[in-house]
């Protein structure tokens, strides 16, 4: 992904955006904050990243703000049950 040339891209390339892009989604999914951590051997690359790290933060803002705009449920009112 660091190593495209996005001046030239090709169809492959923008294939291979597109999975780099699901991957970067479900690993964040799974690690939230703690992907920075990973994200190290990317800034470690030759190459300056143009793309990843923008994704990243993207992804985990999304994650907070849907957390902020989802209800809480209050762990003392009892669920209710239709059948009663």
């Amino acid at each position: 992904m660091v190593c495209i040339n996005h001046e030239k891209k090709t169809a492959n390339d923008e294939m291979g955006i597109r999975i780099v892009k699901t991957v970067v989604n479900e690993v964040v999914k799974i690690e939230r904050e703690n992907i920075w951590e990973a994200y190290k051997v990317v800034e470690c690359h030759g190459k300056k990243d143009n793309d990843i790290q923008r994704w990243i933060t993207i992804i985990l803002r999304s994650f907070n703000s849907t957390q902020a705009t989802m209800p809480v449920q209050s762990a003392a009112a009892p669920a209710q049950n239709p059948s009663q």
